[in-house]
């Protein structure tokens, strides 16, 4: 099974690009992404520790998904950073067009922040090639939908 997102060579800061058939998935497969540059997800999950739980609500006026996705990057990174946590884990997600308004939901999982879980400090989210992509109905080759493209600054 697939994890959702793939990391590209970049010369300076982390690239990844997050891809997923639905937008709720694009979203948590991205911040999945993210979360596992800054902290080992995988043994996040596994330790036994106690769980926090903190959400994110992201809405940008219209319906431009790099600026509800760099929103929402940003609202997870700032919410593990002032509450010391490292999170590994996006459940209840919702995706939503309303009013012409845009809006993401989720819950992060996360632990406190252990040193030996660390990977990279992560300073930001860049909104420079910040790219996204959907599928057509003609695209013979698809193996996704969507795909988004993000840049983190470390």
């Amino acid at each position: 099974m697939s994890e959702g997102y793939k990391y590209l060579d970049h010369t300076a800061d982390i690239e990844f690009l997050a891809y997923a058939d639905e937008f709720e998935t694009l979203f948590e497969n991205a911040l999945l992404a993210m979360f596992n540059t800054i902290a080992d997800i995988k043994k996040l999950e596994k330790w036994k520790s106690k769980e926090h739980l903190f959400e994110i609500k992201a809405d940008v006026q219209g319906s431009s998904i790099t600026d509800l996705m760099w929103e929402t990057l940003q609202s997870a990174l700032s919410q593990a950073e002032a509450n010391g946590l490292f999170a590994y884990k996006v459940t209840d997600t919702m995706y939503k067009n309303w009013r012409g308004k845009t809006f993401f939901f989720a819950k992060c999982h996360a632990k406190e922040k252990d040193q030996k879980f660390a990977k990279f400090e992560v300073k930001g989210v860049s909104k420079f090639d910040l790219k996204f992509k959907e599928r057509g109905i003609d695209y013979k080759d698809k193996d996704h939908e969507y795909e988004i493209t993000v840049v983190l600054d470390v």
